[in-house]
């Protein structure tokens, strides 16, 4: 065989060898593409699956959270306004207390009565400390302060004589409802008095 029909033939296998690996590798490459599109659709699907279901788990972790935290509230709300209708009771027996027995010292001071009635005495006394009791189970210290303070100067009336003047008995009635005020929490600021008696 001569040189040339070496090149010849050698050329003719590379030629044919050429079309077919390029055939071969057009099928190859298509193959692999398409079986990644179809592991990557697998893959994708499962992924998919995966997440829809941790979705819908945290949906309902997360409503059955809301769930417990609005009953909750509920119960939070519901503590808080009884916890202030307590206080609106309470305060306006006290209020009553104080009012009734500043009344009989007015009857007394302007002389149309010559002593309060041992029996209002009595129920004062008793009134007052029932009262404490009371104002002790929700009220704050501040409103604490102030009914003693109001307490101190009827009783010093009481048991001492002493006779304070009504602005001085004003003017503690005054700041325990300003006291009583705050802890309501009601808007408007302090109260005053502005009359002139």
């Amino acid at each position: 065989m001569a040189r040339t029909d070496i090149l010849e033939l050698s050329g003719a296998i590379l030629v044919s060898l050429g079309g077919a690996s390029a055939i071969l590798f057009g099928f190859s490459n298509w193959l692999g593409r398409y079986w990644a599109d179809k592991l990557l659709a697998a893959e994708r699907a499962k992924h998919d699956g995966e997440i829809e279901s941790l979705k819908s788990r945290l949906r309902i972790e997360t409503e059955a959270q809301l769930a417990n935290l609005n009953q909750w509230l509920s119960i939070q709300k519901e503590t808080h306004l009884r916890h202030h209708t307590d206080k609106l009771v309470i305060y306006r027996s006290v209020v009553d207390i104080v009012g009734g027995f500043l009344h009989e010292l007015e009857q007394v001071a302007l002389g149309r009565k010559p002593t309060i009635p041992q029996e209002i005495l009595d129920r004062f006394l008793m009134q007052r400390l029932q009262a404490y009791g009371y104002l002790a189970m929700l009220a704050p210290q501040t409103v604490m302060d102030r009914f003693d303070e109001l307490m101190d100067l009827l009783l010093d009336i009481l048991y001492d004589g002493k006779k304070p003047t009504w602005v001085e008995i004003r003017n503690l009635a005054i700041a325990f409802l300003n006291a009583v005020r705050t802890d309501l929490g009601l808007d408007g600021g302090l109260i005053e008095y502005r009359g002139r008696r």
